[in-house]
């Protein structure tokens, strides 16, 4: 009997302690959880009760703080100002849902204590409610517990995917950081060759066909420059509007052979045939013209530079359409897997005036058009393939 009268006083709490902790995570006010609190206080004295013999007094004191307890839960849960605005995140579990469990407590306590403290008559069922309210309560706090739970683990997902996101911008940002820095690095390294040679030539007292020549050529250069890096700032842009039309693209090759050929060093090799090609023409003539600046830029001083169109054009639904074939010259041999990034260029292509945007560019354009730009590793040849649908 003794060990009983310490269990139930027991039970009641921790049955306190639970609801004090889980009513925590909701701000309630000050006043009720202080009264939760003494309630808890009056454990020891049950126990000393208990001790010096007045079991009776002791389970009736017990039966007082059962009776009241839910009671006071309705209105402390209330009270919790977590609910109020402003909210900074939604709690866990709705107000309804957390009053819910002491609301059915206090009806189904009324039923069981009020004979116990004799405010009303007791009946067969009385003796087995402690059990039934157990069960009950039970299945109520475990279905309470497992959708908090279940919100809790949400909220754990979600923060991982906000955190994941938040790195995964502060990755963007550093990555756009560094491309400006590498940016505006190249912009000053390959505007000061072409200034410095348009400098010189307005300081010179001599007025020669050559000096204006080199100086016609370094503002063509800085334009180059321009419109490669506005280029980039319209990428998306360039993405969104395609003008597909058919054209001959050998004789698109045979002209843009002919305006760049001053020197005599482009070889258009022989096809055999025209082909003609459904494709934006704009964006085919700025990768041919980047491809055959790149190859004039860094090939073998006066060596020969070879294009062609392969007679295989027709008959596959992605086709060979253009190779052009260079001697390294001091620049040395591109690094095939840096070739076509942002801003490259090798140590030794320094000495010429250029962005670093070219090759990127081209193979950008080339994908655009559904195709693809390669660098094709070659004992003798620098060679770059453009593949083109029909």
């Amino acid at each position: 009997d003794q060990l009983t009268n310490v269990l139930a006083l027991a039970s009641v709490a921790a049955s306190l302690v639970f609801n004090l902790n889980l009513i925590d995570e909701f701000d309630p006010s000050p006043s009720w959880r202080y009264l939760l609190v003494g309630m808890l206080c009056l454990f020891p004295a049950e126990l000393l009760l208990l001790l010096l013999g007045a079991a009776r007094t002791a389970m009736q004191v017990n039966m007082l703080v059962v009776v009241f307890l839910p009671v006071i839960l309705i209105f402390t849960v209330l009270s919790c100002r977590a609910w109020n605005p402003p909210v900074k995140s939604m709690p866990v579990l709705p107000r309804g849902a957390l009053l819910f469990s002491p609301v059915l407590a206090a009806l189904l306590m009324s039923a069981v204590s009020l004979p116990s403290i004799g405010l009303a008559s007791g009946t067969e069922l009385t003796l087995s409610f402690n059990s039934i309210y157990g069960l009950i309560s039970g299945l109520v706090m475990v279905v309470l517990l497992h959708f908090r739970s279940q919100r809790m683990r949400q909220r754990h997902l979600e923060g991982l995917q906000s955190l994941s996101g938040a790195q995964l911008q502060a990755m963007q940002e550093k990555k756009s950081r560094q491309e400006q820095v590498q940016f505006m690095a190249m912009l000053t390294h390959e505007l000061k060759t072409p200034l410095s040679v348009v400098r010189m030539v307005l300081g010179s007292t001599q007025d020669s066909k050559m000096l204006r020549s080199r100086a016609d050529q370094a503002v063509q250069d800085i334009s180059d420059v321009i419109d490669r890096c506005a280029w980039i700032d319209r990428v998306d842009e360039v993405d969104a509007a395609l003008d597909i039309a058919e054209f001959d693209l050998s004789a698109e090759v045979d002209r843009l052979v002919c305006a760049s050929n001053a020197d005599g060093r482009l070889l258009r090799m022989p096809a055999g045939s025209n082909f003609t090609i459904r494709s934006d023409l704009r964006r085919v003539r700025t990768i041919l013209g980047n491809l055959i600046d790149n190859a004039l830029k860094y090939s073998l001083a006066g060596s020969r530079i070879e294009l062609e169109v392969p007679p295989q054009l027709q008959g596959q639904a992605l086709n060979l359409a253009i190779e052009i074939r260079n001697l390294p010259g001091h620049a040395g041999w591109p690094e095939p897997a840096r070739v076509f990034e942002k801003y490259y260029r090798s140590n030794g292509a320094r000495h010429q005036s250029g962005s670093g945007l070219g090759l990127y560019q081209a193979a950008r354009i080339a994908r655009q058009l559904g195709g693809d730009l390669r660098l094709v590793q070659g004992q003798q040849f620098v060679k770059f393939q453009l593949w083109l649908p029909c």
